[in-house]
């Protein structure tokens, strides 16, 4: 399967592409040199595929690159933070740190 995730920066979000179709989207917010993660889904054919981890590293890896400070409110995102620390601690606003899931 081709997998692709693109920055769609018009609808505020990137976008997961397989095989051409599209498979599922994390909604964002930017401002103010933050990048608000608000909402992950990944339609019903495409789910446990691993997809929504490859989405989130690269919404995640984009981030990074770009500078931006990350708040993980998407449960989905938070998840997979919280299971990857070690690699995106740094990337997560201080304040989101220090509560119950991260």
């Amino acid at each position: 399967m081709n997998v692709e995730v693109r920055n769609n920066t018009a609808a505020h979000r990137y976008e997961l592409w397989a095989d051409g179709e599209l498979a599922g989207y994390t909604q964002y917010r930017i401002g103010r040199g933050r990048i608000t993660l608000v909402h992950t889904e990944v339609y019903e054919p495409y789910e446990g595929m691993g997809l929504g981890s490859q989405l989130a590293r690269a919404a995640l890896d984009d981030a990074r690159a770009r500078g931006l400070i990350v708040m993980p409110f998407c449960p989905f995102i938070a998840d997979f933070v919280e299971r990857h620390l070690d690699e995106y601690r740094d990337l997560v606003a201080p304040e989101m740190l220090s509560g119950d899931r991260l």
